[in-house]
């Protein structure tokens, strides 16, 4: 599945897949929750899937509504030239094979009961 330009779910067809660039070895995920603004951190464990042909050095991260407060690849907090933010998604540029990347985040729950 996948979200379109007016944040509805699309469906992805086997003729369309392709193995994933990364694989997401272990997550940890810290909630500090609040209706208004709830803060999400994650630590990602990452390492390249070594059968895939695409060798690009970037990874896109999906995320609807969410509000960057910080990115950090192996422990060093990344500017923003390092990354590409979109309303729907995160690119970290130039990545190595093997890495843990961090995020802070902010969104607001009520704002999503619609």
């Amino acid at each position: 599945m996948g979200i379109n330009e007016n944040n509805q779910h699309t469906a992805t067809y086997l003729k369309d897949y392709t193995p994933p660039k990364f694989f997401i070895d272990s997550a940890h995920l810290e909630f500090n929750l609040d209706s208004a603004k709830t803060v999400v951190k994650s630590e990602l464990h990452i390492r390249r899937n070594p059968k895939t042909k695409n060798k690009e050095s970037s990874i896109t991260l999906d995320g609807v509504s969410l509000f960057l407060e910080e990115v950090k690849l192996n422990k060093k907090t990344k500017e923003p030239k390092d990354y590409h933010l979109t309303a729907k998604d995160l690119t970290i540029l130039n990545v190595p094979d093997n890495f843990i990347l961090e995020t802070t985040v902010k969104i607001s729950p009520c704002d999503n009961w619609t």
